[in-house]
């Protein structure tokens, strides 16, 4: 499991068979802004706003994207396990 924002983000991107460019296009993002984020320039900030755009785009629970946290309580749709992503098998 991957211990850091930015290599969640990568693990997921990877999951779904996304390339930088495709990440970026989906979440209105720079090519150059996913790659920061993946390699953890911003220092492990992420705005909050980039944080629920991706979450969202990944089928995640944004309190597991940003803290890694396994146990987080479930989401407002009752799903008992939100602190994964989904498995679908690319994003819309």
């Amino acid at each position: 499991m991957e211990t850091t924002i930015g290599g969640r983000i990568r693990e997921q991107r990877k999951a779904k068979g996304l390339s930088v460019a495709e990440l970026a296009e989906k979440a209105g993002l720079s090519e150059s802004m996913i790659e920061k984020l993946e390699q953890g320039a911003r220092g492990q900030r992420i705005p909050a706003s980039t944080a629920f755009v991706i979450a969202d785009l990944f089928g995640c629970d944004v309190r597991w994207l940003v803290t890694g946290d396994a146990d987080a309580p479930p989401g407002e749709d009752g799903e008992e396990d939100a602190g994964s992503c989904d498995s679908r098998p690319s994003v819309q």
